[in-house]
């Protein structure tokens, strides 16, 4: 008899996140910074990064243009150049907003929830994944265009940035099979491969998705269920 697995409640802060910055103590002959200014500033850096993020997830690194991301941001298109020099400084700003994103729910999610075992937690942080990968798309589209891994291979700042996110997604469940090998609710199993086939499932089933290929989102419960069966002791197995 197949085995329910449990679904929990997932609470998101607002994205794109606004930036508000205040000082009440300044005053007209203060020399403290203007941070009117400044939030204004930082706000309107932050819009172009998250219309960016649409349109390079959308469109992919050519086909989006400056000029794209400055008609969708509202702004001058000098107004980008003041904060990026090049497209490509741009790009790796915005995915470094997503990896900051990625990073923040995850960390945010894990320091709020509770799991009887190492398996439940796993399994959660699948279905963590699974639905921040849909609520957040954009973030995670960035991450499978070509370009994305074509530039990580001649910059150092945008490779980074990758080895950040997937190092934070592999090391989630890595911690969660060492819980459940200590425990017992998860078999004896090499943990590292392991976490890198549940990992690579998981980014399979997006690329399903993005391509149109199949309602990836209709396999969830079965990808659960899989790692649940695959990952159990067998009744003869001492755990």
């Amino acid at each position: 008899m197949a085995m329910a697995v449990s679904m929990r409640v997932f609470f998101l802060t607002p994205w794109p996140p606004g930036i508000l910055l205040t000082d009440q103590s300044v005053s007209f002959v203060s020399t403290k910074p203007d941070t009117t200014t400044m939030a204004q500033r930082n706000t309107k850096k932050q819009a172009i990064i998250d219309h960016a993020t649409l349109l390079f997830a959308d469109r992919g690194f050519s086909a989006a243009s400056m000029n794209d991301v400055a008609a969708q941001a509202e702004v001058a298109s000098a107004s980008i150049f003041y904060h990026f020099k090049t497209k490509e400084d741009l790009y790796i700003a915005v995915l470094e907003n997503a990896k900051d994103g990625i990073l923040r729910e995850f960390s945010e999610y894990l320091a709020g929830a509770a799991f009887d075992n190492g398996l439940e937690k796993l399994l959660a942080a699948v279905s963590f994944h699974l639905h921040l990968s849909e609520t957040r798309r954009y973030w995670f589209l960035l991450l499978q265009h070509p370009f994305t891994h074509e530039l990580a291979a001649t910059s150092a700042v945008c490779r980074a940035h990758l080895h950040d996110i997937y190092s934070c997604l592999l090391n989630i469940l890595e911690d969660a099979l060492k819980q459940g090998r200590e425990d017992g609710s998860i078999r004896d199993t090499p943990v590292n491969k392991t976490a890198l086939i549940i990992l690579a499932a998981i980014d399979g089933l997006r690329q399903l998705e993005q391509h149109h290929l199949y309602a990836a989102s209709s396999l969830f419960t079965e990808l659960l269920e899989l790692c649940r069966h695959m990952l159990s002791p067998q009744p003869n197995q001492t755990p």
